[in-house]
């Protein structure tokens, strides 16, 4: 009772005191009101603070103070922004690295039709015998080749399909 108010708060900020004490000479009450300052090892500590004014005679004659020292709660608060920021741009990263997958499949893939539908056509000229006439060996070995061309053909027709399902660019 009868000690200023600065004496009371661990709050080394003054004028953090005297904005309270104003607020309190106006009539209002102040609650839940958050503060950093230094505790009494030296150590930034957040202090929710409540401050009432007992008015008499229209006078702010005495002042009741409560703080619950919150630094815990804040600390928590910041690694809880630290790991969804962290979270938010690992998410972003990974979007980005699986559209580039997808850009790449898509390209390579065309990129290597081309070829494969040449290696086919080639093969089937050869077999028609436009470079000379063809053995039953050779036709065989034409055949395999063809057979490769398509299975490979068509992996690669799965995979292009598989990279616009994930782009949504799939055409029916």
């Amino acid at each position: 009772v009868g000690t200023p108010l600065h004496q009371l708060r661990p709050l080394s900020d003054r004028r953090n005191n005297e904005a309270l004490l104003r607020v309190v000479q106006q009539g209002y009450n102040v609650t839940g009101v958050e503060l950093w300052d230094v505790g009494p090892a030296g150590e930034a500590r957040c202090f929710r603070n409540t401050v009432v004014g007992v008015i008499e005679r229209e006078r702010v004659r005495r002042v009741w103070i409560t703080q619950q020292d919150v630094t815990a709660e804040k600390e928590w608060e910041i690694e809880l922004v630290q790991a969804r920021d962290a979270a938010d741009d690992a998410r972003r990263r990974a979007e980005e690295a699986n559209r580039a997958k997808s850009e790449f499949l898509a390209v390579m893939s065309h990129e290597l039709r081309t070829p494969l539908n040449a290696i086919g056509g080639y093969a089937e000229l050869m077999e028609m015998g436009i470079r000379g006439p063809v053995t039953g060996q050779q036709r065989e070995d034409l055949r395999r080749i063809q057979a490769s061309q398509r299975h490979l053909l068509g992996l690669i027709n799965e995979v292009l399909n598989y990279a616009k399902l994930e782009t949504g660019t799939v055409q029916y």
